[in-house]
């Protein structure tokens, strides 16, 4: 799931809200790659818009990609959470990663510098694979155990003034398997 949810008490005039931010990590194990070492030529992964909300406009809420905001690659040491939500502190960032694409807002087809291509596919959602044989290549001479990203949302920082009415913008993704291409 990547994106967010904000609710607004519209009650009394009151002005309080609260905003939850979704995103989604995912990891691929490299110890079946392991013998490929130096001989990967290219690598792909692939992800896409499985269920998307309902849009309204002025949310930042995107037709094919909802709240989606961009891929991000995570530091070699990095390792995923359990696979069940995660609830971080208050105030407290998100893991930091090197950001591989920004989505594409509004949502275009097409390729993209950096090795992304992205197309629509049925019911208005999109699907986007990103060459990452830069990536592989290096984890594998790094011996890493696993590689892993995480998709990020559109709308990660704290709005300066209360939203003017509640507003869900959660979509589901998923998460295609790593294909690798050796000598």
């Amino acid at each position: 799931m990547v994106g967010f949810n904000l609710w607004r008490n519209g009650t009394d005039g009151c002005t309080g809200f609260r905003q939850d931010l979704y995103r989604t990590e995912f990891g691929y194990p490299l110890a079946s790659l392991a013998p490929l070492k130096g001989l990967v030529t290219k690598a792909a992964l692939s992800f896409s818009s499985a269920m998307l909300p309902v849009l309204r406009p002025g949310f930042g809420c995107e037709l094919r990609t909802a709240a989606a905001g961009a891929l991000l690659g995570m530091p070699p040491n990095a390792t995923l959470p359990a696979p069940a939500f995660s609830l971080l502190p208050p105030a407290q960032p998100f893991p930091s990663g090197a950001q591989l694409f920004v989505m594409p807002f509004p949502w275009q087809p097409g390729s993209f510098p950096g090795g992304m291509t992205t197309t629509a596919v049925g019911g208005d959602r999109a699907a986007f694979t990103l060459d990452v044989t830069a990536r592989v290549t290096g984890a594998l001479a790094r011996g890493d155990a696993e590689l892993i990203f995480a998709l990020s949302g559109l709308m990660e920082a704290r709005p300066a003034a209360p939203p003017p009415a509640s507003f869900d913008c959660r979509a589901y993704y998923r998460i295609g398997p790593l294909t690798v291409t050796h000598l």
